[in-house]
């Protein structure tokens, strides 16, 4: 059996699910609120003779970074729905499906989702980027790097997902935790390897612009982080199957 199956679940329990539709409104309001609360109250006069726009898109972006990277944590551990769906254990046990395939299914709806969260963003982030005097194409180069960054952490933390239940909240609390230790101790040391500091240099009308360097360090290191939760996850699931066969 493909993973067809796996993906339609697991997208019909964020989509139809009454929390989970709560979340994705909540993107769209947050960003909606934080438009509006950093929307320039200076004539656009004034911010043309200084050369610059004001803060407004840099604001929405960062704020539009920390929902995404919570919320993809928290949909990955199956916190946020009432209803977080079947297991890993009981597809292998009622439905049989290959671990790949299963694996490979739960890859391809964070790719979707991530997807989806990011066009709902889209539409405030590029308001905010008008209103920051900022050309509309950098919202969408603030779009995708936080499209990258957003999954290539929800494949990581799908390492960490419990294969026979939905995931306590531990395990959230330890991948936020690492989320935000690792911002800070990255942000001062080594900028170049925190995302946020890329994030702003998209944002920031005037700032220096995103090196290359900054941007493959970053991108190089999301995706080692990536491939090292889908092997983890691999081996994970291959050693829960065997459980589940045995017993």
């Amino acid at each position: 059996m493909t993973g067809s199956q796996v993906l339609k679940e697991a997208l019909t329990t964020v989509l139809t699910d009454r929390r989970s539709i709560w979340w994705h409104l909540g993107l769209m309001a947050i960003g909606t609120l934080f438009t509006a609360i950093s929307w320039p109250g200076e004539s656009l006069a004034q911010y043309l003779e200084q050369g610059r726009g004001p803060n407004t898109f840099s604001t929405v972006t960062q704020v539009t970074a920390v929902f995404l990277f919570t919320i993809g944590g928290a949909f990955t551990l199956d916190r946020i729905s009432r209803k977080p769906g079947y297991s890993f254990a009981r597809w292998i046990q009622y439905t049989p499906v290959g671990t790949l395939s299963y694996l490979n299914a739960r890859i391809a709806f964070h790719l979707v989702h991530t997807i989806l969260l990011v066009f709902l963003a889209l539409p405030f982030l590029t308001l905010a980027a008008v209103g920051s005097l900022s050309s509309p194409f950098q919202a969408l180069w603030a779009a995708a790097y936080l499209a990258f960054v957003s999954f290539c952490q929800r494949v990581m933390a799908e390492a960490g997902r419990r294969s026979d239940r939905a995931t306590g909240s531990l395990g959230f609390l330890i991948y936020i935790l690492a989320i935000i230790l690792f911002m800070l101790l990255t942000f001062s040391t080594f900028p170049e390897w925190n995302p946020v500091k890329v994030l702003r240099n998209i944002s920031v009308n005037g700032a220096e612009k995103p090196s290359l360097s900054s941007l493959l360090k970053t991108g190089a290191l999301h995706l080692l982080l990536a491939l090292s939760g889908y092997a983890v996850s691999a081996w994970r699931l291959n050693r829960a199957a065997r459980v589940v066969k045995v017993s």
